[in-house]
């Protein structure tokens, strides 16, 4: 036993300020804010080639919607508050896994490539920029327009308010069609995939990043895109465990955790009522327009079973305490249901590329971000019985050495 009586597993310093343990012991908290935008700008086919050279087309291509019957594109899903504040809860930072009452699951490498096609070999998104106080000067350099907003980063709405950077002239010179793709970054990666405390902002490393790949759109680069979402959502849950104040917030990539929880756990899971993802895909189509599995969520119009208590933060915390083994998906990437997307199973190669990182124990990286990431500790998403007793909780003490395989942006 661990000091006060509580058991190893729980460390005093990620304990004592834990929202599931204050909820345990009767306190009332609400649901944390999400940072995620509502609204993406429309992908320009123009952009395909340069986001296919950076790794980054599946993804994008998902988060773009679909046409609709009716005009318009399928809306990008309403974040979870209260959802996703019910894993929250039940997330452990000692584990960087979810524990429910039949044990542990978390978002793994495979659940991130499946559903959104993002690259996992590769190098770590670590990138050298200038100093924090020349990124004002370049915005309005790039774009000669000057900010003079908060030093937290740019704002979303000043971003979408660039009225110069709306659709993109189909007569546009080289130069002004990455002007609007530089724009486009800073909503795909800022808003989407790397969202942060600041809120609707884009953050400095941010403006660095999407400048870096605006400024090399033809030369292929190799980030590894899913080893840094995951490591951003992981610290993300890590972060809101420990925040209990009103208005808190819940950072990282909180669609590929809305997405997760879907495809695994019946709670407050929609139903699909129309589709508009592509079930058509012929051997000689370019694989990166092939979907992800995340398309069945994100390009078609959806409705909840609970419409009464849907969001309700309380009937979240009651599903889980009651959610037993037997209510869970353990294998939502087989392949009767890739093919409900995909004819023949046709997903973009990126998806299962890099399987044979998937269950390699590693420290996944992300900027400055260094998160253990323990495979080991749920085997049963991987389709193997679940060793008994788990393993102990690694820590990144010794985050230093590169891997030699050169994957997933890891450290061995």
């Amino acid at each position: 036993m661990a000091h006060g009586g509580l058991p190893e597993l729980l460390q005093q310093r990620y304990d004592e300020n834990h929202r599931g343990r204050m909820i345990f012991t009767g306190q009332q908290l609400g649901p944390l804010r999400a940072r995620s935008v509502h609204k993406i700008k429309e992908l320009d086919p123009r952009f395909h080639e340069p986001l296919a050279r950076a790794g980054l087309l599946p993804f994008a291509l998902m988060m773009d919607g679909a046409p609709m019957e009716v005009g318009g594109r399928t809306p990008l899903p309403a974040i979870d508050e209260a959802l996703l504040t019910g894993l929250v809860d039940r997330w452990r930072p000692e584990t960087h896994t979810f524990h429910f009452p039949f044990g542990e699951m978390a978002v793994t490498l495979r659940d991130v490539a499946m559903l959104t096609g993002l690259p996992i070999r590769g190098a770590p998104l670590i990138v050298s920029r200038p100093a924090r106080e020349q990124w004002k000067g370049y915005v309005a350099d790039r774009f000669g327009v000057q900010y003079d907003g908060k030093d937290a980063g740019l704002s979303m709405s000043w971003v979408h308010g660039l009225t110069q950077f709306g659709p993109c002239p189909l007569d546009a010179d080289e130069n002004t069609l990455m002007q609007h793709y530089e724009v486009y970054l800073y909503v795909l990666l800022g808003g989407i995939m790397f969202c942060n405390t600041a809120g609707d902002y884009v953050v400095p490393h941010i403006v660095w990043l999407a400048a870096h790949l605006a400024s090399h759109p033809y030369e292929p680069t190799s980030y590894s895109w899913g080893s840094a979402v995951l490591a951003a959502t992981y610290r993300g849950l890590c972060d809101a465990t420990q925040r209990t104040k009103r208005k808190a917030t819940i950072t990282g990539c909180l669609h590929l955790l809305q997405l997760w929880s879907w495809e695994y756990l019946p709670i407050f899971r929609p139903w699909v009522l129309k589709c508009y993802y592509p079930v058509h895909i012929s051997d000689g189509i370019a694989d990166d327009i092939r979907p992800t599995m995340g398309y069945r969520w994100i390009h078609a119009r959806l409705r909840w079973s609970q419409q009464q208590d849907h969001g309700n933060y309380s009937r979240v915390i009651s599903d889980l305490d009651i959610l037993s083994a037997d209510l869970v998906d353990w294998d939502p990437w087989r392949m009767a249901r890739v093919k409900e997307i995909a004819d023949g199973g046709l997903l973009a190669s990126s998806c299962s590329r890099d399987a044979d990182l998937w269950l390699t124990t590693c420290f996944l990286l992300y900027m400055n971000c260094v998160e253990v990431y323990s495979p080991e500790r749920v085997q049963r998403q991987f389709g193997y019985r679940q060793v008994v007793p788990v393993p102990a909780p690694r820590d990144a003490g010794r985050a230093h050495e590169w891997s030699s395989k050169g994957g997933g942006g890891t450290q061995d």
